[in-house]
């Protein structure tokens, strides 16, 4: 469980959240992935890499790295269209 209070995201994490959750660009976001997956896969990436990206990376991957990489890579497999639709919002 997070507490609002002790999160604090970048606009690069916010673009990924909206993405992953769902957004007014896509109300979709990804099925199966809620608030507290999306913020454990955001804490899970170091500070030094750019969000935006890594999702990419992770998306296109074929064995993501950790499980909650590996649960987003999987929820992306039920639904493909959503990788061209991740680009054509960013």
């Amino acid at each position: 469980r997070y507490d609002r209070d002790e999160i604090e995201l970048n606009q690069r994490q916010l673009i990924v959240l909206a993405l992953l959750l769902g957004s007014d660009y896509d109300r979709q976001g990804l099925t199966g992935i809620g608030r507290e997956t999306a913020l454990k896969y955001l804490q899970s990436l170091p500070s030094d890499v750019d969000p935006i990206e890594q999702l990419r990376t992770t998306l296109k991957r074929p064995a993501p790295s950790n499980k909650i990489q590996q649960r987003i890579f999987h929820s992306l497999e039920e639904n493909p269209s959503n990788l061209k639709q991740f680009d054509r919002i960013i």
